[in-house]
């Protein structure tokens, strides 16, 4: 499979359970834009290690970019951790997520 890329745009540091979470960025392959690729975004813990909640998926669009707002659930314990971004891949690129 060939490697695939992936990238979140800044956003806010502060998050708050129960309210929207902008989330965008894109995808690519060495050979351009991801089109109608499968993000998943989530909630990872401090430490990358485990995948606590997954908010929503998103589609890519035609340059490759996603862009969506999800809630934040209420059931999320307080504490650090971090939106993580993963491309699901096909079965010619790679699955990638962001860290």
């Amino acid at each position: 499979k060939r490697p695939s890329f992936i990238q979140l745009d800044a956003m806010s540091s502060r998050v708050f359970r129960g309210k929207k979470l902008h989330v965008r960025g894109h995808v690519r392959s060495v050979n351009g834009p991801v089109v109608d690729g499968l993000v998943r975004i989530g909630i990872i813990n401090a430490n990358h290690t485990v995948i606590l909640q997954v908010l929503g998926t998103v589609l890519t669009d035609s340059d490759g970019q996603f862009d969506t707002a999800l809630t934040v659930p209420l059931s999320m314990p307080v504490g650090a951790w971090e939106i993580v971004a993963e491309f699901q891949g096909t079965e010619e690129l790679q699955s990638v997520r962001t860290l």
